[in-house]
């Protein structure tokens, strides 16, 4: 597959996953402080070479570093349940659910132990020779997707440039 099909492979998978993200972050309201996420193309796990997953992450934190993380994944949870994503298993700090190719995920952070990462995500694509492109841009660079855009929602609409 060419360059320029696979790119247009890549966006096709992204712009789902883009408004699933901003309904979902949207939908957390004052549940959680929420941060901006970063949107971005990666080596698909166990699959063929020329596959990739598209990813939005975003940190989720209660505001009280007193508070469990069970109980703010509970929380985000619910508001998820009210967007219609039941994640599961029904407790614990891990839930998921996937629905049309998208999965939806809630997890402790990588990086701080008083925050649960959103993490929304694209089934794994076959794009081709853009594959080894996607993957070296957004190793150094991510889609943006500001917190201060959460009423507008954008979905991007070009790839970042190295």
């Amino acid at each position: 597959m060419s360059e320029a099909k696979g790119k247009r492979v890549a966006d096709e998978v992204r712009r789902p996953v883009a408004g699933t993200y901003w309904q979902l972050y949207n939908a957390i309201g004052k549940a959680a402080s929420k941060g901006g996420g970063s949107g971005f193309f990666i080596d698909c796990e166990k699959a063929k070479k020329d596959s990739v997953t598209y990813r939005v992450t975003t940190l989720l934190d209660s505001g009280d570093k007193k508070e469990p993380l069970e109980s703010l994944t509970a929380l985000v949870a619910g508001q998820l349940k009210t967007a219609g994503w039941s994640l599961s298993p029904a407790s614990g700090v891990h839930r998921s659910a996937t629905k049309n190719g998208t999965t939806v995920e809630l997890k402790p952070s990588p990086v701080s132990g008083t925050s649960v990462q959103l993490e929304v995500r694209s089934k794994c694509v076959d794009v081709g020779a853009a594959a080894d492109l996607l993957t070296a841009e957004y190793a150094k660079a991510s889609d943006n997707y500001s917190s201060s855009q959460a009423s507008a929602s954008p979905i991007p609409t070009t790839f970042v440039e190295p």
